[in-house]
């Protein structure tokens, strides 16, 4: 029997998210245990919970994914993070690959 991956999702467009929630949770083996707008407001529950994934997006207000990712690496680094992104620059997928995202 294989282990539940826990995952976060993290984006500021509540439809989105929601919509995103709704989609992963059909997945075997999957539960979305928390859903945030910013990178804030997932911060304060992470030592409430056992996190595996955090899906995150980048351009969200009070604490955006960069800020987000970086503190997730120094402070969780078993937390696997995964970006849902718009932006198509390389240097913004640089940036992501050079923080292990």
């Amino acid at each position: 029997m294989n282990e539940i991956i826990k995952l976060a999702i993290v984006d500021d467009n509540i439809i989105y998210r929601k919509d995103i929630a709704q989609e992963l949770q059909k997945v075997r083996d999957l539960d979305v245990v928390n859903q945030s707008s910013h990178g804030k407001e997932l911060i304060k529950v992470i030592p409430t919970m056992k996190l595996d994934v955090v899906l995150l997006d980048l351009e969200m207000p009070v604490m955006n994914g960069m800020e987000t990712l970086d503190f997730l690496k120094a402070n969780n680094p078993e937390i696997k993070t995964l970006v849902l992104t718009v932006h198509n620059e390389p240097e913004i997928s640089l940036r992501l690959i050079e923080k292990n995202a």
